[in-house]
Formats: C-alpha cells, structure tokens, sequence
C-alpha cells in the first residue's frame, strides 16, 4: 500500500442531493473493483458535520497531463503503454 488519501465533496456541492448522491455511489462502484490499473478505495461515509468522503489509496508517481506538458505530442509507441493499462482498468469497471 502507498499510503492513504482523503477525498470530500466540497459543502457547496455537498448541499445538492444529486451530486452528494453521485459522489457517494462513484465510492461504492470503485470501492467493488479490485484490479491494478484502478485505485483502490478503503472506506466512505460522511463526516460529522454530513459532507460524504472516501478514503483511497494515495499514490506516487507523475500526471499524465504535466508529461504532455513537458514533453508535447507523444508518438503511438509511447502513448501504448498507457492506452493498455486505462483499457485494462476500463475493462474491470
């Protein structure tokens, strides 16, 4: 495990049934899938003061988006290996 971390639906969505209701659902849905390429979710409910949270495996490494940023377009060869783990991912949801 890398550690955990915290994710709560800000107050001011958290007052909209349906995001409330959508943010707690997205827990459920992810917390049933146990594979590799999708993070793991340990636990949710709400806070004290009601805003829904989930706990979630923290992980290190790099966004995608800032090595675009850095590095530009990338070729088919390098975009590959990333295509098959969200494909891979995708497929166990």
């Amino acid at each position: 495990m890398s550690g955990s971390a915290i994710k709560v639906l800000p107050s001011r969505f958290g007052r909209r049934p349906d995001l409330s209701d959508r943010f707690v659902n997205e827990a459920r849905a992810v917390a049933r899938i146990a594979h590799p390429n999708v993070i793991e979710v340990y636990d949710f409910g709400e806070t004290e003061e009601g805003a829904p949270y989930y706990v979630m495996e923290a992980l290190r490494g790099r966004d995608l988006g800032k090595v675009l940023e850095e590095k530009g377009p990338m070729s088919a060869d390098d975009v590959w290996p990333f295509a098959q783990q969200i494909c891979a991912g995708l497929r166990a949801a």
